[in-house]
């Protein structure tokens, strides 16, 4: 079992955006091209914005409740990416902790975080959200975040972070310790 504490620094003022990127069924139905350009030209991306459906509902491409990322690791993708100020906030996480490392060591079955316990689904899988972040908030054409992921995985996939699941209603703050099982 490995204790430490939530990270009291973890949270970022200076973010003033936030892109939410789903996939989803349209209609015919697209608002106009002076819309798509404003986001296009916000996002630097190109953007076309769909009507969703009523009946569609709610379909979400995380495969969990709260992604959890590790100081440990945006240290050393800071590094691996020549990236000092690169922000934990472009991978949009619930939880941000110090000293435990997920991103080249498996990451554990359960854990608990001021006493509240949460099962590890998975790994997170990014996208080029990341990316489209980084490009924005760096005022930059291109980012090898993405590729330096896939370098660090076995199966050339973007990892960084893990998804958990609560076993139980909780509620956690700032200091708090986590314990791996």
């Amino acid at each position: 079992m490995v204790e430490q504490k939530l990270d009291q620094s973890a949270t970022h003022s200076d973010v003033s955006y936030a892109a939410i990127i789903q996939v989803r069924k349209h209609s015919d139905s697209l608002p106009s091209s002076a819309v798509n350009q404003f986001f296009s030209e916000l996002l630097n991306t190109e953007v076309y914005l769909a009507k969703l459906e009523p009946s569609q509902g709610q379909t979400l491409m995380d495969s969990g409740p709260i992604h959890l990322v590790s100081l440990s690791d945006m240290d050393r993708l800071r590094e691996l990416c020549d990236l000092p100020n690169l922000d934990p906030m472009i991978f949009r996480p619930n939880i941000v902790i110090d000293n435990l490392s997920f991103m080249e060591n498996e990451p554990p079955k359960k854990l608990a975080i001021g006493g509240y316990n949460f099962t590890v689904l998975e790994r997170t899988e990014r996208c080029n959200a990341v990316s489209i972040l980084h490009r924005k908030q760096h005022n930059i054409k291109s980012s090898y975040l993405i590729p330096t992921l896939n370098e660090l995985s076995e199966i050339n996939t973007p990892y960084f972070g893990i998804y958990l699941q609560p076993e139980e209603n909780f509620s956690i703050k700032t200091g708090d310790y986590v314990k791996i099982y």
